[in-house]
């Protein structure tokens, strides 16, 4: 083992991205699962979000709440 791979630390695969589409604009982006997770917990705890569902967000481009999770 070289110097270099004993100092390296994995930190586990990489994030998981979910599409997202903007029902007013169109506008299309990957988010990062860890903005979902937040947005979920956000939601449910205001009770905007029933369980199993997936969290509407604020599009970037038209600034509406209006993005919502795009199933692949």
């Amino acid at each position: 083992m070289t110097k270099t791979q004993e100092n390296d630390i994995t930190f586990g695969p990489p994030p998981e991205e979910y599409s997202y589409r903007c029902s007013r604009c169109g506008y299309e982006m990957e988010v990062n699962e860890a903005i979902i997770d937040f947005e979920f917990a956000w939601a449910e705890s205001e009770g905007t979000c029933p369980e199993g569902c997936m969290p509407v967000l604020v599009c970037p481009h038209c600034n509406q709440e209006t993005m919502e999770y795009v199933r692949d």
